[in-house]
């Protein structure tokens, strides 16, 4: 493996711990990071969108006051996290 794919796997193990422990807006900047080496990397799509879909769960459960847009903003986060892998985006909103 080289380089760069130890440092996005290095990543991903680091946003996991911290979205197991709660802190969903760190693991999300995780993500973000081991996309910003990896834009392919289909576990750190994956978990970018599942942490992104927490954060609205977790607002909406948690009946906090959020503007439209800021729900409309996490929701459009998942969306691209989702369609970057299109043939899983098609499977599961078929």
């Amino acid at each position: 493996m080289g380089k760069k794919q130890n440092r996005v796997r290095d990543l991903i193990t680091r946003g996991l711990e911290q979205h197991q422990a709660g802190h969903l807006h760190e693991a999300k900047l995780i993500y973000e990071q081991a996309l910003a080496l990896d834009a392919q990397h289909p576990d750190a799509q994956h978990l970018l969108g599942v942490v992104t879909l927490h954060e609205v769960i977790r607002a909406i459960a948690g009946g906090q006051r959020h503007s439209a847009s800021a729900v409309s903003t996490n929701l459009f986060a998942f969306d691209e996290a989702a369609g970057a892998n299109r043939p899983a985006y098609v499977f599961w909103n078929a």
